[in-house]
């Protein structure tokens, strides 16, 4: 998969906005943005996917409020209510990760909490491209707290930079009273 970079005559520039992709790399010249030939500045840039530098800068983000635990490759360690998924990570499928959001969802059940679940991707149409979505997170999010809607009160979709974020919080929270107990709100 290949995203048009640079400076579009007729569209200004192409960093942000509605993405022109390809399956293969094709000519720039006439531009495939408008159209014109020989005015835009434009090319073909394969995307790169997330390295270990990549996933330590972003995991330790996370690092002051509490950490995460990360998904493909993260060190195994104690359970952690925050899950990272990076969704662009060269070793990870859709099932793989559906496959751990399930795992997820199963061990919430059984009372290890998740609190938060964060999916990140180089750039948004990435994220799109995995789940096969244009806008419609929420779909997935409600199949995802199907069997119990406590699960993860924020899932969020979020590109590496926090440029394009999208956060789904649920309306059903649990309130943990001072002496113990919780209360299901």
């Amino acid at each position: 998969m290949f995203v048009l970079r640079g400076y579009c005559a007729e569209h200004g520039a192409l960093w942000h906005g509605e993405k022109v992709t390809s399956d293969h790399h094709r000519p720039t010249d006439p531009c495939p943005s408008c159209g014109q030939t020989q005015t835009c500045d434009v090319h073909w840039e394969e995307p790169r996917p997330f390295d270990g530098g990549d996933i330590d800068r972003i995991a330790s983000e996370y690092g002051p409020d509490g950490g995460c635990n990360v998904f493909p490759g993260g060190v195994p360690g104690p359970f952690n209510p925050r899950l990272v998924i990076f969704v662009d990570h060269p070793d990870i499928e859709l099932e793989d990760i559906i496959r751990k959001i399930r795992s997820r969802i199963r061990k919430h059940m059984r009372g290890m909490r998740t609190e938060e679940l964060i999916l990140v991707s180089r750039h948004q149409f990435t994220m799109q491209r995995m789940f096969g979505l244009r806008e419609k997170f929420g779909m997935l999010v409600r199949q995802w707290r199907f069997m119990d809607a406590s699960f993860a009160p924020l899932i969020q979709f979020r590109n590496e930079s926090q440029g394009w974020v999208r956060n789904y919080e649920s309306s059903h929270h649990l309130m943990f009273m001072p002496y113990g107990g919780i209360i299901d709100v």
